[in-house]
């Protein structure tokens, strides 16, 4: 009840499941059947919230017997790295999973006390729809003015990351001085972040425009951050997102990131998303 009255009822909050000990563990006699049971509470208890999920991130962990496996623990209590590469890959998956529609689909989440718009493509990814103008980010300075009127690079970093499985990274994250745009350039800030992250993911700054391998990429799940010039999507120029494409329409979904009454979020010709183009920064796996 606590957790409900400090965050809200409109928060996502995730319990993770306890892990079972291993065989080594000896300390406390029938300790996972203790933990069988702690978890069993924990889970009773989520389920009288709807924004409350108790997730499993133990898949894998374990061995037939319910034990934690030996190759993936040292003292058969805490997790070694590779051990921790599983608990955070489950992790992830479980959240998106937590977050994701049908494939084509759009829906919504809260981000930092705003509703946020989400889509979710035909690859199966999900990614939050940030708006520059739209959240606690829109106010704050970026660069000499304002996220809200040039800050569009916080919003389509952080909807392309989204998608890569980190849903805590925001604009308010390109705000930070390691990260920040203005100072160390977009595609630098990306994979900043990436970094310190430990992600697989790398960006590039591709300035040959090159229509086939955008739609390869977004098939294989992976979005598109492009600049594009002034004209159908911005009075001069802009950063926005490319989601996804539909082959039977020749049509982009792109998230456009400014809420106005000419631009929207949503399916475009490809022709016309091509011929604003100017450079977009690709990802790919180290």
């Amino acid at each position: 009840d606590n957790l409900v009255t400090r965050y809200g009822e409109e928060t996502p909050i995730y319990i993770q499941k306890v892990f079972p000990v291993g065989e080594s563990y000896t300390y406390i006699e029938n300790m996972n059947s203790r933990i069988r049971s702690y978890n069993l509470a924990v889970e009773n208890y989520c389920q009288k919230y709807d924004n409350i999920e108790f997730i499993d991130t133990s898949s894998g962990l374990a061995n037939s017997s319910g034990y934690l496996k030996s190759e993936y623990t040292s003292d058969g209590l805490h997790l070694n790295s590779a051990g921790q590469d599983i608990w955070i890959k489950n992790m992830k998956e479980k959240i998106r999973r937590r977050i994701s529609g049908e494939a084509g689909t759009e829906g919504s989440i809260i981000v930092e006390n705003t509703q946020i718009p989400t889509y979710t493509s035909n690859a199966g990814i999900t990614y939050i729809m940030y708006d520059q103008t739209n959240g606690p980010w829109s106010s704050k300075t970026y660069g000499n003015s304002t996220v809200a009127r040039v800050g569009c690079p916080t919003t389509a970093a952080a909807t392309a990351l989204s998608g890569l499985g980190f849903t805590n990274c925001t604009p308010n994250t390109f705000l930070q001085n390691s990260y920040y745009p203005p100072t160390v350039g977009v595609c630098n800030a990306m994979n900043q972040y990436l970094g310190d992250n430990g992600s697989i993911y790398r960006a590039e700054e591709i300035r040959n425009v090159n229509k086939s391998d955008i739609i390869r990429l977004l098939q294989n799940g992976l979005p598109i951050v492009a600049h594009v010039n002034g004209g159908m999507f911005t009075s001069s120029e802009h950063y926005m997102t490319i989601l996804d494409y539909d082959s039977s329409e020749d049509k982009f979904y792109v998230c456009v990131g400014a809420r106005t009454s000419t631009r929207w979020n949503g399916w475009h010709n490809s022709r016309n998303v091509m011929e604003y183009l100017n450079w977009y920064y690709r990802f790919y796996t180290r």
